[in-house]
């Protein structure tokens, strides 16, 4: 269940193009779940999809909600004084939120 005390972003997966059909082939969409725990602003990006860009920035405390293949893989960079260091990849089949929990969003 998501706090109400914290904010919750949800962003429909933006497809600067259209997807490898590969990759649709292979699996639908999943509807994912990040949250920023650390104290420092995050840039989440997935960029190993072929013709797809998403990249969003969260601040700490936040939630955020998209949608995305399961073997997409989210780059979580941590934002500190001008510079953004890599700090975890993690794939999208693992952010993945149960079907029932997503009626209930």
């Amino acid at each position: 269940m998501i706090s109400l005390s914290s904010p919750v972003l949800a962003w429909q997966f933006e497809v600067s193009a259209q997807p490898n059909s590969e990759v649709t082939a292979q699996s639908d969409k999943v509807v994912c779940r990040h949250v920023n725990h650390m104290q420092q602003i995050q840039i989440l990006r997935i960029a190993n999809i072929p013709n797809w860009f998403f990249e969003r920035t969260v601040l700490p405390g936040e939630e955020l909600l998209f949608e995305a293949y399961p073997e997409a893989e989210l780059e979580v960079y941590t934002y500190e004084i001008a510079s953004a260091i890599l700090t975890e990849k993690i794939t999208c089949d693992r952010l993945a939120l149960h079907q029932n929990l997503c009626h209930q969003l």
